[in-house]
């Protein structure tokens, strides 16, 4: 019981500095910055040096509508795409869809305008229409774009010549053209329609693949592509929608025109002597027409790969209801779906949606409506009071792996629940709230379950705050360390230091359990990361000649970090550009849930404990598999977690416990560490019990590095 009220003080202390810390953050407007590039008229930069175009004018929009304020940057596409998938730039334009790209950015799930790419020739040229009759052109190419990939493989499986030269955009294409410093070049049908008149350039018949054009996203910003997702769902089935005005405006009547190929006149001239024929090919086609039609019919109101309703579908449903029932809405996501398409291709992740799609169509009742939103996102409309029933029926069923012949998937599931009408009496607000609460039980580990509460809204707009300021933190230098002094429980002299990192942000210090964890969610932390073990391992280099310099540096590694794929070796390259002995780095990994996964925890913890690097196990005895921890991890330190501490002299239960853990330590080699000593009295009782060393205010606060080395003086 002392425990458990230690660690409620814990939480109720944590709790109330949460609070805090948003009545000071959420009064600002989000910030989101947009990359564009050269593609009229999709986006483009004016006279005066202003975005322009279709995707800006959707854009501007939707900010309109959720009250973001767009900072906008001018970039290449090559650029673009870059500084999205680093995280640098929020969202990036008119990005044709590629399943390579896919892998490095997040996509709009849907699509804001359907292209196709077409080669354009000089006006002196012969027209062609075929790449054999391209093979000794000078063709200009977009550095980066989806037609220059095409052309640059059919060439080379075709092992024709290639003469190509690349530019930044379109329009250099055509100024490449016009200047005789290229004799063809690819760009999309729409561009080259619309600026052909401009420049000493003609169509041919050449087409490139059909593209999807898209916005996309940095890592983190899959809340705001939903937002503009569904603002997309809501105009593009009314054709006097903002949609189809902002369409209207850039694209002019020529770009529905073809080009058409000579060959096109010399069918129709047979054809209009083959009458009988004619007539033939009239029937068939009717017949051709009224399936696809029926085909249509289905696909606008249906999924096309599991055939269920689609959010057009569930849209309608919702609404025409018009909260006269009651309702309870499920969003499910698969959690690491994204790994299964990156390894086993998409046709493996489309048979494993499948097979999800009919386990938990066995788990519903008759009055359920199961629906895909889109990815892996799917929703259920259920009656109310069925909500938490089913949740926790499916939940148990991915329990069993997912069969998808010949491969076993072992797969979870995150869960968001809300209510119709309370929490939305229309289908944009719920999937929102429901999305809000899946993101949240997503941020308890893998498998959860959450409803939705009014107060994510705020936390939500706290984490956009963290995730704006975070990524610039490390340029505008806002992080700082502290050290906080580790002493020898005996003569109470400092033998090594932890080191802590803390930001400052406009002169307001921000605790690391308030970012940290978004770090970890949007990727940063590795960049962040990086910057604590140079800065830390530099600082211990710096003390190496001092007389009272500790004897070793304890820095934190996040479990992301450790699940990285090659994270040990990078550690040591940046350890070793410093002249620092490994055993006196010791690093201190937390018991948490991401650190379950714990097969590639232990290969990374193991590589740097054998090239000398220690090993700690912070927090110990806060939860989860403590014990298999010390099995299964190669530690050398075990730290006794605060919440054991202060029980000392109030709980005698804790105190035996803490007993029992020294004793455990010694047979198991490992040195331990007290975290928490704040008065004589608990000192004492280390001191008593054999506790080798000791962290807490009783011996020192965390302080600036000048500072700890005047006190050790």
């Amino acid at each position: 019981m002392g425990r458990v009220r230690g660690i409620c003080r814990q939480m109720a202390g944590f709790l109330f500095l949460f609070l805090l810390m948003g009545n000071v953050v959420w009064a600002e407007q989000t910030t989101i910055t947009v990359s564009y590039y050269d593609n009229y008229p999709l986006c483009f930069q004016d006279e005066n040096k202003l975005p322009q175009g279709v995707f800006i004018d959707i854009l501007d929009e939707v900010a309109n509508r959720e009250h973001w304020e767009l900072v906008y940057e001018y970039h290449t596409l090559a650029e673009q795409l870059d500084l999205v998938a680093e995280g640098k730039v929020d969202l990036g334009v008119a990005v044709a869809y590629t399943d390579a790209r896919a892998k490095q950015v997040r996509f709009l799930g849907e699509t804001v305008y359907s292209n196709w790419g077409q080669i354009f020739v000089g006006e002196d040229y012969t027209a062609i229409d075929t790449l054999d009759s391209l093979a000794n052109y000078r063709i200009a190419l977009v550095r980066g774009g989806v037609y220059s990939s095409e052309l640059e493989e059919s060439f080379e499986f075709l092992r024709l010549e290639k003469n190509f030269f690349y530019v930044d955009g379109f329009t250099d294409v055509f100024k490449a053209i016009d200047a005789g410093e290229a004799d063809a070049g690819a760009v999309s049908r729409t561009f080259g329609l619309l600026n052909m008149d401009d420049h000493w350039v003609k169509a041919t018949t050449m087409a490139l693949r059909p593209v999807k054009v898209k916005i996309i996203g940095a890592p983190g910003l899959e809340n705001e592509l939903a937002q503009i997702d569904r603002w997309l769902l809501g105009v593009q089935e009314d054709s006097s929608s903002k949609y189809y005005n902002i369409l209207s405006r850039w694209l002019r009547e020529e770009v529905q025109d073809e080009v058409v190929p000579d060959w096109l006149f010399w069918v129709l001239a047979v054809a209009a002597l083959l009458g009988i024929s004619s007539l033939i090919f009239v029937y068939f086609l009717r017949k051709m027409v009224a399936k696809q039609t029926q085909e249509l019919a289905f696909l606008a109101y249906n999924d096309p790969l599991t055939g269920l309703p689609n959010r057009r579908a569930m849209t309608q449903m919702i609404e025409k209801n018009e909260g006269e029932e009651k309702y309870e809405f499920l969003l499910i996501d698969l959690d690491q779906f994204r790994r299964i398409n990156d390894l086993y291709g998409h046709e493996m992740g489309d048979r494993l949606l499948l097979n999800f799609a009919d386990l938990v169509k066995a788990y519903l009742p008759s009055a359920a409506i199961f629906s895909r939103l889109s990815g892996d996102e799917f929703t259920i409309l259920l009656p109310k009071n069925q909500g938490n029933e089913i949740a926790k029926k499916l939940q148990e069923a991915m329990r069993d792996p997912i069969l998808v012949d010949p491969e076993k998937f072992e797969m979870s599931i995150s869960i968001g629940l809300a209510r119709f009408p309370e929490d939305g009496n229309d289908y944009e607000t719920l999937t929102k709230n429901a999305e809000m609460a899946m993101y949240q039980a997503k941020g308890k580990g893998h498998g959860k379950i959450q409803w939705f509460q009014a107060e994510m809204e705020e936390k939500l707009q706290q984490t956009h705050w963290y995730l704006r300021y975070l990524r610039d933190a490390i340029e505008q230098k806002e992080f700082y360390l502290v050290y906080q002094p580790i002493v020898n429980t005996v003569s109470q002299k400092m033998v090594g230091v932890e080191a802590l990192i803390r930001w400052n942000h406009a002169g307001q210090v921000i605790s690391p359990q308030d970012f940290i964890p978004i770090a970890e969610q949007s990727g940063l932390i590795h960049e962040i990361g990086d910057w604590v073990v140079q800065e830390a391992v530099g600082q211990l280099a710096k003390w190496k000649d001092s007389e009272n310099a500790p004897q070793f540096m304890s820095i934190n590694l996040s479990a992301v970090q450790l699940n990285h794929e090659g994270f040990a070796d990078h550690l040591d390259v940046m350890v070793e550009s410093f002249a620092v002995s490994k055993s006196k780095i010791h690093f201190e990994v937390t018991e948490n849930a991401e650190i379950e996964k714990i097969g590639q925890s232990r290969i990374a913890l193991e590589l740097l404990k054998r090239r000398g690097y220690r090993i700690s196990l912070d927090d110990f005895g806060m939860g989860y598999s403590s014990m298999n921890y010390l099995k299964e991890l190669p530690i050398d330190t075990m730290k006794l977690d605060r919440s054991f501490i202060i029980e000392i002299g109030r709980d005698r239960e804790s105190e035996i416990l803490i007993e029992e853990l020294l004793i455990l330590a010694k047979r198991l080699n490992l040195m331990t560490i007290a975290e928490g000593v704040e008065t004589e009295e608990q000192w004492q009782f280390l001191l008593d019990h054999e506790c080798p060393m000791i962290q807490g205010y009783y011996f020192g606060r965390p302080v600036l590095p000048d500072e700890l080395m005047r006190d050790g003086e």
